[in-house]
């Protein structure tokens, strides 16, 4: 009964719009990860996308860098050059492209956040499917109007069906995709996409695992989609979830195995290496004796030549003593014959000096003996002519 209410209120909306839902996960450059959900609304001459919600989970590079998730945000952009109220930096952004066979009017602030649950008008001219590119960019808002771009996306495609001419076929084709829609919907057709999106989300993670132990989101990965099989009801959706589970222990034995092997491989490198630097320290070691035993013999030959050498010195000492010696000899022989020669010339220039004065003082004796005598005479003889007065004889 409430599939048939259900169905009958599609079928009354069918007139205005047709609608269908979609959830992809993206992945960035850096393995940061894009959750979104979105839904096409056709019309009579275009369609409208609508971003429903979006999660990003960060990889392990931005996670260190940016951990206040709250602050990053998913952003696309329709035109480039100078935007009003913001400022992008460290990536220059690119603008999704729009097909000649759609219409689409920019908008003035030329970029949206997914966080705002934005919507794309296009009007479709012709009756080709097209593909719109847009590229996402994981934004890092740093205040005062400025916004770090550090990540992106640009495999999210959105693939538009053509414009039929007919509103009936159209009419008639968006009540069967009403009604399957109404009945997958029934059959829990939300629990297995999330399921199916799981699944493929595991074995993306598993696919990049190349080392023990897993990485902190595939283990969370794996716990949700445990948690996920414990409400999936139908068959074929455990048996996916059970061959998912199954390759990842298998995946874990393999690197397990291959963890082993490396070590093996490590530990006998590691103990090649060892005995290689044995080797090459008994070398060391032998070179070193080898070096030391010629220092010593060098050291033996120097001593030897330093003993012949103080020897020969020693030697040469005592002939140059004894030479300086004969030379001193001579020298002070020398100088005690100049100093006779000098002490035998002042004595005989003393006795030649005494040898004058005796001579002088004698013949100066005799002259005045001489002089008195004839005075004497003169004297006498004067007295003896008579008393006549004398006169001052000179002689």
């Amino acid at each position: 009964m409430n599939r048939f209410w259900l169905t009958f209120l599609l079928l009354g909306c069918v007139t205005i719009c047709s609608s269908k839902e979609y959830k992809d996960t993206l992945w960035t450059t850096d393995n940061d990860r894009i959750i979104l959900t979105y839904d096409l609304r056709y019309n009579s001459d275009g369609v409208d996308i609508r971003f429903l919600d979006v999660k990003k989970k960060l990889g392990r590079i931005n996670a260190k860098r940016y951990k206040k998730l709250e602050d990053v945000e998913v952003i696309f952009f329709d035109r480039t050059g100078v935007y009003e109220d913001m400022t992008f930096t460290n990536i220059t952004p690119e603008a999704f492209m729009v097909p000649s066979n759609l219409k689409y009017s920019k908008s003035d602030i030329g970029y949206f956040s997914l966080q705002d649950r934005p919507s794309l008008s296009f009007q479709i001219k012709g009756k080709e499917k097209e593909t719109i590119s847009i590229p996402l960019y994981l934004a890092y808002y740093e205040g005062k109007g400025e916004r770090k771009l550090f990540s992106v996306c640009k495999k999210f495609n959105i693939t538009l069906k053509g414009n039929n001419s007919s509103k009936a076929s159209m009419d008639k084709k968006v009540i069967q995709e009403s009604i399957t829609s109404t009945i997958e919907l029934d059959a829990d057709n939300e629990l297995s996409t999330d399921v199916l999106e799981q699944i493929k989300t595991v074995y993306t993670l598993l696919e990049a695992q190349s080392r023990l132990p897993f990485s902190e989101m595939l283990n969370y990965e794996i716990m949700h989609l445990r948690d996920l099989d414990k409400k999936v009801k139908d068959r074929q959706l455990s048996v996916k979830i059970k061959e998912c589970l199954t390759s990842c222990e298998l995946k874990r034995q393999e690197l397990e195995d291959k963890a082993l092997a490396e070590t093996k491989n490590a530990q006998a490198e590691m103990e090649r290496l060892a005995k290689l630097e044995q080797e090459r320290e008994q070398a060391r070691q032998d070179s070193i004796a080898v070096a030391q035993q010629k220092q010593a013999e060098a050291e033996k030959k120097r001593n030897i030549w330093m003993i012949i050498g103080g020897v020969i010195l020693a030697a040469l000492c005592f002939i140059g003593n004894q030479v300086f010696q004969h030379f001193r000899n001579i020298r002070n022989q020398r100088s005690m014959m100049e100093m006779q020669q000098d002490i035998a010339r002042r004595a005989e220039n003393e006795a030649k000096r005494h040898a004058q004065n005796y001579a002088r003082r004698k013949t100066n004796e005799v002259v005045n003996n001489a002089r008195r005598s004839t005075q004497e005479m003169v004297r006498n003889k004067v007295k003896q002519s008579g008393g006549n007065k004398p006169k001052n004889i000179s002689i």
